[in-house]
């Protein structure tokens, strides 16, 4: 019983790690390119080249101090989704973090 606990937490904590990926940490289109696919103006296939990050600060702390962003990445997965409230604590604005 203790076993399946286990296992179905780790499995809530991986599903909340993907979504904490593909909404937080995703790639966007800027506004513009974005009107001019919406216009016809551009294809969507051409606007995938202008893909960029949906945070630029968090994009240079990421590629810094990737130790730190994978460690974080690995204690959400593995013991609980709240250690993604690391990145929500904005201590990549600091450089001590």
């Amino acid at each position: 019983m203790a076993a399946l606990v286990t296992v179905a937490a780790i499995a809530i904590n991986i599903a909340f790690m993907v979504m904490f990926v593909k909404n937080f940490d995703a790639k966007k289109i800027p506004a513009e390119i974005d009107r001019r696919v919406r216009l016809d103006k551009m294809s969507a296939e051409d606007a995938k080249m202008y893909l960029g990050p949906r945070d630029m600060k968090f994009d240079v702390y990421k590629r810094q101090n990737k130790c730190t962003f994978w460690t974080v990445y690995v204690c959400t997965s593995v013991f609980n989704w709240k250690f993604n409230k690391v990145f929500y604590s904005f201590f990549y604005d600091h450089k001590t973090f």
